[in-house]
């Protein structure tokens, strides 16, 4: 399996997670006021789909520095008797997955040939039969030098079908966008008191991010606004402007969580 797809590939896999209606399904995630709720989601989650593992991160790193990485929080469901490993930090910086996540702006997919490729088989020998053999990790890269890693991992192959492949991807960097406002909210920089009151959004920056909630592309929007493509792209533009975010689902789901629309 290779670490970094074709530039084609990942597009096609970012534009399918793009398509899916952010419907009701995810929403328990995006509303958590606790642990609790985002770990009991993510696990059923990652039952559906076919995983064992999962990890979430939030980190500040403005990559000045190899030490300039500091982990905000985390959750995971990592066994007790390889917890030490996997928060080992001098381990994660040697780790080719986390090297290729860190900087990548598309989701990794990772299995023994990312560690053959880095020299680093006996890394992979020793985390297999924990879960980690094979997985995807995505990585949002955020405003003021924030990022959050979400990853999902198991023992057995991902499909080898390249349809199944980018279904698979889809699915799990969508949901990881859910996962990244909880995160954010929970783990490491939480939304200030009043920052929804903070933010205004016009009449038509709400229609379109309500409309892009419901799974609607830009195109679609126009039509049923009565106004040009290239203006939806505008109105949304400046929305994530206002949203401090850098992507149209970040910016919806952020919108949801603060009650910004409905």
């Amino acid at each position: 399996m290779s670490a970094v797809q074709s530039f084609d590939w990942v597009r096609n896999a970012l534009a399918r997670a793009g398509s899916y209606a952010l419907n009701d399904e995810f929403l328990p995630v995006v509303t958590a006021r606790d642990r609790c709720t985002p770990d009991s989601e993510i696990q059923s989650f990652i039952s559906e789909t076919g995983f064992e593992r999962y990890g979430v991160a939030v980190i500040h790193d403005d990559f000045s520095s190899v030490d300039s990485c500091v982990i905000l929080g985390s959750l995971n469901n990592t066994p007790p008797e390889y917890l030490a490993e996997w928060a080992n930090v001098e381990a994660g910086r040697r780790d080719p997955v986390m090297q290729l996540c860190k900087r990548a702006l598309a989701p990794i997919l990772y299995g023994p040939d990312t560690y053959a490729r880095a020299d680093a088989m006996e890394m992979w020998e020793r985390q297999a039969p924990f879960g980690y053999a094979h997985g995807v990790g995505s990585t949002f890269h955020l405003p003021q030098n924030l990022h959050v890693y979400f990853g999902v991992d198991r023992r057995t192959a991902l499909p080898a079908n390249r349809a199944e492949q980018v279904e698979l991807v889809a699915r799990v960097h969508l949901f990881g966008t859910f996962v990244q406002c909880a995160a954010l909210s929970l783990l490491g920089s939480s939304i200030p008191h009043g920052q929804a009151k903070s933010i205004r959004l016009s009449p038509r920056e709400y229609e379109c991010l309500k409309w892009a909630a419901e799974g609607k592309t830009a195109w679609e929007t126009g039509m049923l606004l009565s106004i040009a493509e290239a203006t939806v792209a505008k109105i949304l533009a400046s929305a994530l402007r206002k949203l401090d975010c850098a992507t149209k689902p970040q910016a919806v789901v952020k919108a949801l969580r603060l009650g910004l629309i409905h």
